[in-house]
This record gives C-alpha cells, sequence and structure tokens, in this order.
C-alpha cells in the first residue's frame, strides 16, 4: 500500500493495540491474503493481525490500523473473495458477531461461526446476507442469530474486495455476542490534586471498560468526612467538586469519591478514589493604592485581607518610612497612618522597601513588597533639533525635541511633576522665555522610580528678524536655546541641565 497514489499514512488516528481475554479477537487462525507493508521500521501494517483485540482505528480511511487483503480488487491471481478468520480466547453459545469496517464498507459476505478444538474445526453456524454498512465513517457491523447449542471460538468472514472498486476493504477489530452480558469494570480513579485547599476544584478522572463493548455511565458520589455531599450521573469519565462551596469542604476535612459502573443491564463494582485531607489556605492581601508620597504628606491607607477558612489574621509592616505606623485592627483589616517626615539620605529619592505580611494562626502568610519614594529628582534634558537643521530658522516654525529624564516615583496623595521651559542664554538669567512653559507629571505605571519624557517645542524668525518662540521673543538674531526646569513650586528650582543648540534667524 505504500505505492498507493498519494496515500500518506494517518499515524495520528493511531490508538494502543489492546488484546483482552474475552469476546474480542485475540488470535489468527488463517486468512487468504493481507497487505503487510513496512513504514517508519513498522512491518506489520494493514496485516491479519490488525484485526485483533478492541478498536483503534477512529477514523474512516486507509489507515495502517486495519486489516486489507493484498489486491484493492479481483483479478489475475486474485479471487473476487477474501477471507480473514480469527479466535476468541473463551468459547461461548454464540448470539452474533460485530465487525468493524473503516474503508470500504459494506463488503461481508458471508460469516462462519466455528469450534475449533484438537479434533479439527467444525462449523457451527453459516450467516449469509446483505451487508449494509456505508462508507465515510467507520461502522460496527453487527450479525445477530439465534444462540448456538454447540460454544463457538472462532469465526471466518468472507469479503467482497469488488464491493468498492476504488478502496480496499479493511476491518479494525472482531467481537463475538453472547447474549450474556458483563457489567463494566473501573481501573482506576485518579484525583488531580492530593493536597487541596478550601478554594480549589478537585478533578477525578476514571479509567473504564466495558467487554461487550456497551457504552458506560458512571455515577459519581463524592464524601466529605464520610458523608455524601454530591452524586452525578454521566457518561463522562471525568467528575470534578468545588471546595469552595459552602460544606464541600474545609480545612482539615477528609475528601473521597466512589464511582459506579453501569451499562444498560447491570451496574459493576464500586471503586474508591484515595483519600485527602484540605489543606490550610494561606491569607491573601487584597489590592490597595500604591504607596508612594513625598516628604510632609498624610498617609492613611487601609489593607485588607482574606482568609478562605475564616482563620484570625495579624498583620505586621517592615521598612515603613519614617513617620508612618501600621495599625491592626484584627479583624482582617489594618490602616497605615502618619505624615512621611524628611529622610536622612543626601539623595533627593529614597527607596523604602516596605513589606505588609499577614499570618493566620497556622503561620502561613502573604507578603506585599511595595516601594515609598519621598521626592523625586531630574537627571538629564537633551534637546536635538529635527534632521535637516542647519542653525537657522525662518518664517516657518522649526521644530525641535527634547527627551527628559529623572528619577522618583509618582505620588498619590497630591499632583506633583515639574516644568519646563525653552530660554535664550542672553544674559544668564532666567527670563529669556520663548515658549510657553509645560508641566509634567510621571506616570503611575514607572513604580521602580525611573522616566523618561520627550516633548517638543517650534520656533521661528519675527517680524524683527529676530528668533522667537510661540509667546516671546529673544530680542536677538542668534539665540542660545537651553531647558529651563523647574519643581512644581517654582522655589527649589530653577537650574538648567539641558545642552545648548545655537539657533540663528535667517536673513529675509
Amino acid at each position: 500500500m505504500l505505492s498507493r497514489a498519494g496515500f500518506k499514512p494517518r499515524v495520528e488516528e493511531f490508538e494502543p493495540r489492546i488484546v483482552p481475554a474475552g469476546l474480542w479477537a485475540d488470535a489468527v487462525v488463517d486468512f487468504s491474503s493481507e497487505y503487510s507493508s513496512v513504514y517508519n521500521g513498522a512491518s506489520n501494517y494493514w496485516d491479519a493481525d490488525q484485526a485483533l483485540g478492541e478498536p483503534n482505528t477512529m477514523s474512516y480511511d486507509d489507515i495502517v490500523t486495519a486489516w486489507a487483503p493484498l489486491p484493492m480488487n479481483a483479478g489475475g491471481a486474485h479471487d473476487r473473495f477474501e477471507h480473514l478468520t480469527v479466535r476468541f480466547a473463551n468459547p461461548v453459545n454464540a448470539t452474533g458477531v460485530m465487525i468493524r469496517e473503516t474503508f470500504g464498507n459494506g463488503f461481508v459476505t458471508q460469516v462462519d461461526f466455528l469450534s475449533i478444538d484438537a479434533n479439527g474445526t467444525q462449523t457451527v453456524h453459516t450467516w449469509t446476507g446483505a451487508d449494509p454498512s456505508q462508507p465515510g465513517s467507520p461502522v460496527d457491523f453487527t450479525i445477530s442469530i439465534a444462540a448456538t447449542n454447540t460454544p463457538v471460538n472462532a469465526v471466518k468472514i468472507y469479503v467482497d474486495i469488488d464491493h468498492d472498486l476504488g478502496a480496499w476493504e479493511e476491518i479494525d477489530a472482531v467481537q463475538l455476542l453472547d447474549g450474556v452480558n458483563t457489567a463494566p469494570v473501573i481501573s482506576s480513579v485518579t484525583l488531580d490534586n492530593t493536597a487541596p485547599k478550601t478554594n480549589d476544584v478537585l478533578t477525578a478522572t476514571v479509567a473504564g471498560s466495558d467487554a461487550d463493548g456497551d457504552a458506560i455511565t458512571y455515577q459519581y458520589v463524592w464524601y466529605v468526612n464520610g458523608t455524601a455531599v454530591q452524586t452525578t450521573t454521566t457518561t463522562m469519565t471525568t467528575a470534578t467538586l468545588d471546595l469552595s462551596l459552602v460544606g464541600n469542604g474545609n480545612k482539615g476535612d477528609t475528601i473521597q469519591l466512589k464511582v459506579t459502573p453501569s451499562d444498560a443491564t447491570a451496574a459493576g463494582n464500586d471503586t474508591f478514589s484515595d483519600a485527602v485531607t484540605v489543606l490550610n489556605s494561606a491569607p491573601v492581601i487584597l489590592p490597595f493604592a500604591a504607596m508612594h508620597f513625598v516628604e510632609g504628606d498624610e498617609v492613611d491607607i487601609v489593607v485588607n485581607a482574606y482568609d478562605a477558612d475564616g482563620d484570625g489574621l495579624a498583620f505586621t509592616a517592615t521598612d515603613l518610612p519614617d513617620g508612618l505606623t501600621l495599625i491592626d485592627y484584627y479583624n482582617g483589616s489594618a490602616l497605615i497612618s502618619g505624615v512621611v517626615q524628611r529622610h536622612s539620605g543626601a539623595e533627593p529619592t529614597k527607596q523604602f522597601p516596605v513589606k505588609i505580611r499577614v499570618t493566620d494562626n497556622t503561620d502561613a502568610d502573604e507578603v506585599s513588597p511595595f516601594c515609598t519614594s519621598t521626592n523625586f529628582t531630574i537627571t538629564s534634558a537633551v534637546i536635538t533639533p529635527l534632521e535637516g537643521f542647519n542653525g537657522t530658522v525662518g518664517n516657518a516654525p522649526t521644530q525641535f525635541t527634547a527627551v527628559i529624564s529623572g528619577l522618583g516615583a509618582p505620588i498619590v496623595q497630591r499632583t506633583s511633576g515639574f516644568w519646563w521651559t525653552v530660554a535664550d542664554d542672553e544674559d544668564g538669567g532666567y527670563d529669556d522665555e520663548l515658549t510657553n512653559e509645560a508641566f509634567i507629571t510621571p506616570n503611575s505605571l514607572e513604580l521602580n522610580g525611573a522616566w523618561s519624557r520627550t516633548v517638543t517645542f517650534r520656533i521661528h524668525r519675527d517680524s524683527n528678524n529676530y528668533v522667537a518662540g510661540p509667546d516671546g521673543s529673544s530680542g536677538r538674531a542668534t539665540a542660545n536655546l537651553y531647558i529651563l526646569l523647574e519643581d512644581i513650586w517654582k522655589i527649589n528650582y530653577p537650574y538648567e541641565l539641558s545642552n545648548r543648540v545655537e539657533v540663528t534667524a535667517a536673513t529675509p
């Protein structure tokens, strides 16, 4: 089959081949031919053994996990009818057979029900008739007969290979029917969490099987300290228990699941999961406003915490700035209060690595770090003309860009920032303004205290042929521009940090 035009093995469809004892075929007795092929080191693709065990070909196609006879159609040395004989481990008084067809469906013309022992092979019953299986998806073609008086342990299946001239006729599995129901069984019940906490959701996964191939229904009963709290019945192989719901388990409780499988006729044995104990849940500090202040700020911030187990909580804080204290109300809330005092460091900005800790009565805790700035400073300002600037300005405005950077965090209690002004250094003073003032506030996301802002301004030649801004003139044909920086109160500065750019009014 590797030579088939356009063929590509559907390896993604493969499922492990299982060959249990019982009513699924577990041995090949005889076959007319097989399309055994070597692919990727496997030498049993499409051979007769692929018809053994439970179904593992889940799609309709030319897939290597099913038996296919050697020829696609009759001709030459190959007759129109091929056959496959398979054996079952346990002889039964057969009531029929199920043949899983996965390609070229509708090809079964005859089935012999056989008894094979040391004395030879006896045909107990022969079925002939029409196979109505349609192509497009796998079909479990079932043949029903009256129960045989002689136990059957093999069947011989006759296949019409000219039934579909455009496909191989392929069989994935064969099941002998005995009319006696076998209850389903559970092989494992696994919980996804062996150390759950109060707000967790426990998920159980079940592995079950039914020897008759019947559909299985599972009843799940969850127990808390031996008392059933939730029962569900479903065909799903998973079940969940939400421990956050009242009665479904608190700290110290024991949780266990009982699973009972059933088919349409009988229920199987109960199977229990391992018991698990609900562990302590650490308390959680709820979100609160970012704590970034300057000297003299009055601070009143309420910090709240939550404990899923309802334990009593206690707050502590370390590395608070001078002037701030934490008051614990012992009800899941605390207050950070006071007035920020001037820090002792020489630097204008000081970071306080504050940590708030809340502890329950089992010493589990939640730590919430944050930083506090008591001031901020400007570190640099650099003016850059737009590309193509030749040192002169005309009637049309010429745009400049200034990048201003600094340290210091945003402030919660009141607006803060700085003013920037473009000046002309004519006399060394700070009154040579060319543009309007502009105010900048650090972004609230810049929690590490480092920030950078880009601002723009325009310069032009006025009617007196002087260098001028939107609201003033330098009074000179040539000016040295720089950024003048002041704080919000305009009392601690002004001071100059930027570079200087010489600008000349072009001759009209």
